[in-house]
């Protein structure tokens, strides 16, 4: 029985579409740049016949950086009051952005991953 459950629960999660897509882009702003990243994600559920259908929806983030060039580190990258502050860096060589944030959850004293660490090609928005 403990089987059966521990399967049916990787493949209900396994439904779900989880990544982010490999071209982010750009556009210059007063202070900088403003980088959006986007991808898809498991919708939350609540009840287990929601947890079967839920699916996945687009979301994205938006980050401002001060350059897009060299490496910027997280330190560098403002936050809205209230969020957290990053670690780590984004790395911009060639038309690519590599992402390694962290967050500075100093509340429960860890450091998780962003969702959005990954290599990208970097476009100008349109």
């Amino acid at each position: 029985m403990r089987l059966i459950a521990v399967l049916l629960a990787l493949f209900m999660t396994g439904c779900a579409k989880n990544y982010n897509n490999e071209v982010a882009t750009y556009e210059a702003v007063s202070n900088g740049y403003r980088i959006t990243v986007n991808g898809m994600r498991g919708n939350m559920a609540h009840d287990p016949i929601s947890l079967i259908f839920r699916g996945s929806s687009e979301v994205s983030e938006v980050i401002n950086v001060p350059r897009i060039s060299g490496i910027v580190q997280g330190n560098e990258i403002p936050t809205e009051k209230g969020h957290y502050k990053y670690l780590g860096f984004i790395s911009f060589v060639d038309g690519k952005m590599i992402i390694d944030l962290q967050y500075d959850d100093y509340d429960r004293g860890t450091t998780p991953d962003s969702w959005w660490n990954g290599s990208y090609i970097l476009k100008r928005a349109e």
